[in-house]
């Protein structure tokens, strides 16, 4: 598996990368190259790798420079120095320590305690420290968000891979989406067709609107309130749900997993385990409930189609 920063080097030293990609296969086709026995020889492929202790990760220095393949040519030797050295230098512009910028077009940025105002089609590595993002727009993507580090709001179908310990993500729009939210991390509220894939850990959304979707909520993760139409597929561990009102749907809840209260037309369609729901209001609806879950009070028109 290729990861940043990939790159390629020529028999004359020239260095074949781009801002869109690691793969080295993709760097090959891009640059016109032939990877087979016939032209092996004149190109290497390389990657220069973060430090282990991240806290570490503006130093470029501190960069785990290696050959991302089995054997090299005889050329190699001769080069290798100067272009380990070239990539170095290339990747140490991409690190913003202590910056504050308004805009950010296109590029590939890793953040170190910086301030940005908008981002436009742009990839983030990672974002570190007290790092904010005011806003994320178009294609832009974040891979890891860790420390403090905070994006207020991301817009279109920005992207962000992983959230970890406290970061924090303010306000999801439009077709915006969360890989894995990890730790502690947190964000405000998902709009519009935003969504998380999975919310581990401590890990917290305050409120999902409009056709919002977590995908999966593990351990002790946690969503204050969903409305509309939003919608959990699965419950696991000891997740939590605050409120479920409007249309808003949790799929299935599985071992201790718990909604506080339903109300108006949401749903749960299966209830396993040792699942819980502590009220339901109105016209809520549970499909099927099996093993020990429970259901503490049910008013109004609230219901259960079937209970095994």
């Amino acid at each position: 598996m290729c990861n940043f920063k990939s790159a390629l080097f020529l028999k004359n030293g020239d260095m074949v990368e781009s801002e869109h990609t690691d793969s080295h296969e993709s760097l090959i086709l891009s640059a016109e190259l032939r990877d087979n026995s016939e032209f092996f020889q004149y190109f290497v492929r390389v990657e220069l790798n973060p430090p282990e202790d991240l806290n570490n990760i503006s130093d470029i220095k501190k960069w785990r420079f290696k050959v991302d393949q089995p054997d090299t040519p005889d050329w190699w030797s001769k080069i290798k120095n100067n272009c380990e050295e070239k990539l170095r230098t290339k990747v140490s512009k991409m690190i913003l320590v202590n910056e504050k910028k308004n805009i950010l077009l296109g590029g590939t940025w890793i953040l170190v305690n910086s301030n940005i105002q908008e981002v436009h089609n742009s990839r983030i590595i990672s974002i570190h420290g007290t790092s904010v993002i005011n806003t994320m727009w178009d294609s832009s993507e974040v891979n890891a968000m860790r420390d403090s580090s905070k994006v207020n709001a991301m817009r279109d179908s920005s992207k962000v891979n992983a959230m970890r310990d406290s970061s924090k993500v303010n306000a999801m729009n439009n077709s915006s989406k969360v890989g894995v939210m990890r730790d502690s991390s947190k964000v405000g509220a998902m709009w519009d067709s935003s969504e998380v894939n999975a919310m581990r850990d401590s890990s917290k959304v305050n409120a999902m609107l409009d056709s919002s979707k977590v995908n999966a909520m593990l351990e002790s993760s946690k969503v204050n309130a969903m409305r509309d139409s939003s919608e959990v597929n699965a419950m696991w561990g000891s997740s939590e749900v605050n409120a479920m009102l409007d249309s808003s749907k949790v799929d299935t809840m599985w071992d201790s997993s718990e909604v506080n209260a339903m109300r108006d037309s949401s749903k749960v369609n299966a209830m396993r385990d040792s699942s819980k729901v502590d009220t339901m209001f109105d016209s809520s609806q549970i499909g099927t409930m099996r093993d020990s879950s429970q259901i503490d009070t049910m008013r109004d028109s609230s219901k259960v189609l079937k209970n095994n």
